[in-house]
């Protein structure tokens, strides 16, 4: 998704893994769909512009960013390419600046609202 595979109004293309999810296994199209959500897009669209203004591509923003979260100590690559390797390889090196960072961050931050579907008991100790 971060890699900017997939576009908001467009369908995955065919021979995609989400593609393969969304016709062919019914469990996992459940959880495929669950990506496909606007705020997924929103910060989607926001890596991309990031890699846009950096000269870079979305996956190395997606994974130099992941590495300079707390907390956050390695990442998987996962690529299928040698193009994709070599994209994702170039985030380990990229210097992604403090303020793109934050507005990253804040675009992913999630929403502050209350959790539904707990029991009525915790939600009234919150």
């Amino acid at each position: 998704m971060l890699a900017g595979r997939y576009r908001r109004g467009t369908q995955p293309a065919p021979g995609s893994h989400l593609h393969q999810w969304l016709a062919f296994n019914p469990t996992a199209a459940r959880w495929a769909t669950t990506l496909l959500r606007d705020r997924s897009f929103d910060v989607a669209d926001g890596v991309t512009k990031v890699a846009d203004h950096l000269a870079t591509t979305p996956s190395a923003v997606a994974i130099a960013w992941a590495l300079r979260r707390p907390g956050i100590t390695s990442v998987i690559l996962g690529p299928r390419t040698i193009n994709q390797l070599t994209d994702n390889l170039a985030g380990l090196d990229l210097d992604l600046p403090t303020d793109l960072a934050v507005r990253l961050h804040d675009l992913s931050a999630p929403p502050n609202r209350p959790v539904t579907g707990l029991p009525v008991t915790l939600q009234e100790e919150r």
